[in-house]
């Protein structure tokens, strides 16, 4: 049950964001224990799960029948058969929901392809939850640092010293058998993949990964990513390196969407704010420009506006005497990186508020 909440308030936001789910064509890779696929059919999707495990499509069938939801289409297949298994049917998008990282690196590229090929014109590829190769910290596998970035040999061996390690007898010792089981655990993707098997990254149509939406429906998410030198700075340093790469392939775990056939290639990496104005001109994909504004007000607003824009995005927050008109924010002299910040104690409380408070705020 635990899960089916955090999908319904993590992922079907976003999902209806880059294909409103109702009446959808929708193809799961991975159904797994039916929580994605249940909380997909709730918005009205007509949704087709497949999975390689008898037991998994029985666990769905079960938990649907429970809730009284009308049995969605589910297969016994291979991901890499998507292409002919469904020859004769069309998806407006094609989910792998945590399940690429449980591929080897060959079924990895097979599957990819065979989605991208089944999909017509205008559908969406989408990867969801997939941990990133390229973060320095493993939290799927080994909750150990740099553990993505090891090679497979030597990953196994290194495994062992993790709280994580499974003591089976096929880790005993090294083989196929355990190097291939141990592949199933989960290893990170990278935008590597992507590339292999759909081409180069600047020619795809690669739309707004789940972390910038939702730092843009939420304050709290934004403040905390704001403060967050570990997931900001990283990302930044990484970005830096390939900036023609999308953001989306650099946060802990991949979460993006690709539509098929798009002639502008328009990547959707958030509002930029210049010095004098808070709103841009962006080209959307239809080639016509529009204005955004910005979602929480841009940092040059005054120490006023930004406590008025929190009074009006966290409805409820300061509604505590205690935290009742105490919002000052402080203007810090410009560093060189950075041409101005600010800080507040409610700010970093707010930051701090849990994820119960910001579910209840979405």
């Amino acid at each position: 049950m635990g899960r089916l909440i955090h999908d319904r308030h993590e992922y079907i936001p976003w999902l209806n964001s880059l294909c409103p789910l109702e009446k959808a064509r929708v193809l799961e890779v991975g159904c797994g224990s039916g929580s994605s696929v249940m909380a997909i059919a709730e918005q009205g999707a007509e949704i087709t799960g497949i999975d390689v495990v008898p037991e998994a499509i029985d666990m769905t069938r079960t938990r649907l029948d429970l809730f009284g939801l009308n049995e969605p289409r589910l297969h016994l297949t291979n991901a890499t058969q998507i292409e002919s298994y469904f020859s004769c049917q069309s998806f407006d998008i094609i989910i792998f929901f945590a399940s690429l990282e449980h591929m080897t690196h060959p079924e990895r590229i097979a599957s990819l392809k065979a989605a991208w090929n089944l999909l017509p014109k205008g559908g969406i590829l989408c990867v969801v939850e997939a941990p990133n190769r390229l973060w320095f910290f493993d939290d799927h596998t080994s909750d150990l640092p740099f553990f993505h970035w090891l090679p497979d040999e030597i990953a196994i061996e290194y495994w062992k010293q993790s709280a994580c390690y499974d003591h089976s007898p096929v880790f005993e010792r090294q083989s196929d058998e355990a190097m291939l089981e141990f592949r199933r655990l989960g290893r990170g993707v990278s935008f590597h993949e992507f590339e292999l098997a759909l081409g180069p990254i600047s020619g795809l149509d690669v739309l707004i990964d789940r972390h910038s939406f939702q730092i843009r429906q939420n304050l709290l998410r934004w403040a905390r990513y704001r403060k967050s030198t570990k997931h900001r700075y990283v990302v930044d340093l990484l970005q830096r390196n390939q900036p023609e790469i999308p953001p989306g392939f650099f946060m802990p775990y991949i979460d993006i969407g690709i539509r098929k056939g798009s002639h502008t290639m328009v990547r959707d990496i958030g509002p930029t704010f210049d010095r004098n104005d808070s709103l841009v001109n962006r080209t959307t994909p239809g080639g016509t420009r529009r204005q955004l504004r910005p979602p929480f007000g841009a940092l040059r607003e005054t120490p006023d506006d930004i406590g008025q824009l929190l009074h009006q995005h966290l409805p409820g927050f300061f509604h505590n005497a205690r935290y009742a008109g105490t919002f000052r924010l402080r203007r810090v002299q410009p560093s060189k990186r950075r041409s101005r910040r600010y800080t507040s104690s409610s700010l970093r409380l707010a930051t701090r508020i849990t994820s119960t408070t910001s579910f209840c705020l979405r």
